[in-house]
């Protein structure tokens, strides 16, 4: 996990004029795309989420979780459930480890 947190700390720290862009796939098994440009304001606030001093692997998920416009399973807005590349390829239920939510459930 730590490569991905090096990486979205790059994303969110490159200057505004070479800001990053993020394709959006979408339409059943993505037929359309959709370039995604984000403001200074947003990724001042994806900044916040991932500036704490050190993260944990667990804390480190919960950023993701936070940084992350994808719903999936959820509503829009909710942060996604989240789970190993080798679950998801698998369909496996989403852990609770990952997901607090869904001990409530």
């Amino acid at each position: 996990m730590p490569i991905l947190r090096y990486l979205l700390l790059y994303l969110v720290s490159a200057p505004l004029a070479a800001a990053p862009y993020f394709v959006h796939c979408y339409d059943f098994g993505c037929r359309s795309t959709q370039e995604l440009h984000f403001g200074e304001q947003h990724w001042r606030e994806i900044r916040l989420i991932f500036n704490r001093v050190e993260l944990d692997p667990g804390q480190e998920r919960q950023a993701i979780r936070q940084a992350v416009v994808d719903s999936w399973y959820r509503d829009n807005g909710e942060m996604p459930y989240i789970q190993p590349l080798d679950d998801w390829l698998r369909k496996r239920e989403f852990p609770v480890a990952f997901n607090p939510e869904l001990a409530s459930n």
